[in-house]
C-alpha cells in the first residue's frame, strides 16, 4: 500500500504532462500518468495482462475481483521504491474513477455511504491533493481545440485549412471553467486542503515549483543521485497564430454551451 498517494487534480489541456515529466525527473513521487482514462482502461488491461487472451477480451471474473485488480495494478505502476504514489486525474476522470472504486468497495447495507474522498483513500491512502491550473484560459481552450480527435459524429476535430470555430473554443472555456469550480467544491465539500500551482508559473521556474512540490508532500527518501535539483527545460507550446483573434471576439461569443449567439 501506498505511504503518500499524491492526486494531480487537474483540467484537460492544462500542462498536466508536463508536470508529470519533471515529477518522475525525481524519482520521489512513482510514475504519474492518466491512469483513469476510461477510454484507456481496455489498452491499460491488455497491456498488464488483465484481460482474456483476444485483443478486446473482456475478464472473466466477477465485476468486482476485475476493479480490484485494476485499481491494484494501478498502485503497482504509478508507486516509486519510497512508497509515493501518483496519477493525474482530471475532474471528468475523477467522477468515472469513483464510481469505478466505489463499485469493487461498496459501503455495507445500513451504512452512511462514505463520502467520494473517502473511497480515494480506501484504496489510495495518504492522498494529498495537488491543483494544477492555467491562468490563461483561453490559451487553454485553444490548445484543447487544437488537440481534439473525436470523429464528426461525435463533435468533429478541426479541419487543417479550414477557419477555427470561435465558438466552440467559447464553449470549451466554458466547460474548463465548470470543472474547475467542480475541483473547488470538492475541495471545500470534504476540508481539503490542496497545494496550487499554474501550468505557465511550471513552465518559467520549473525548478523551483517541483522543489516547492517535494517541500509539501515531504515523500520519504533523499533525491536520486542523477538529480541535482535542475529539470529538463520544456517550453510551453506557442500559442496559435489565430489566439488573438478569437480573444477579441471572445466576449461577443455565448457562455452557454450548445447555443451560439445567433440563437439568442
Amino acid at each position: 500500500m501506498p505511504v503518500i498517494s499524491c492526486v494531480i487534480a487537474t483540467t484537460p489541456w492544462s500542462g498536466s504532462k508536463l508536470l508529470a515529466r519533471a515529477l518522475r525527473a525525481t524519482r520521489l513521487v512513482g510514475d504519474p500518468r492518466d491512469y483513469f482514462n476510461p477510454f484507456d482502461v481496455v489498452s491499460r488491461c491488455q497491456e498488464w495482462g488483465l484481460l482474456g487472451p483476444g485483443l478486446y477480451s473482456l475478464p472473466r471474473i466477477p465485476e468486482a475481483d476485475f476493479v480490484t485488480r485494476y485499481l491494484n495494478a494501478v498502485t503497482k505502476a504509478a508507486m516509486g521504491r519510497n512508497g509515493v504514489l501518483s496519477f493525474n486525474l482530471p475532474w471528468s476522470h475523477q467522477r468515472w474513477l469513483v464510481r469505478f472504486a466505489r463499485s469493487g468497495m461498496p459501503d455495507p447495507p445500513g451504512t452512511v455511504p462514505r463520502s467520494d474522498a473517502k473511497v480515494l483513500e480506501s484504496w489510495y491512502p495518504g492522498t494529498r491533493y495537488l491543483y494544477l491550473t492555467c491562468a490563461d484560459m483561453a490559451w487553454q481552450a485553444a490548445r484543447w481545440y487544437q488537440g481534439r480527435t473525436a470523429p464528426a459524429a461525435l463533435g468533429g476535430a478541426p479541419v487543417p485549412g479550414q477557419p477555427p470555430d470561435f465558438q466552440e473554443i467559447r464553449w470549451i472555456e466554458t466547460l474548463i471553467s465548470r470543472q474547475e469550480q467542480a475541483w473547488e467544491t470538492y475541495f471545500e465539500v470534504h476540508g481539503i486542503d490542496v497545494h496550487r500551482i499554474e501550468c505557465e508559473t511550471l513552465a518559467e521556474n520549473p525548478e523551483e515549483i517541483v522543489r516547492g512540490i517535494l517541500e509539501w508532500l515531504e515523500p520519504p527518501g533523499s533525491p536520486a543521485p542523477d538529480w541535482n535539483g535542475r529539470l529538463p527545460h520544456v517550453p510551453m507550446p506557442r500559442p496559435a497564430e489565430w489566439l488573438p483573434d478569437y480573444q477579441a471576439e471572445r466576449d461577443n461569443l455565448s457562455r452557454a454551451i450548445g447555443v451560439r449567439t445567433e440563437d439568442n
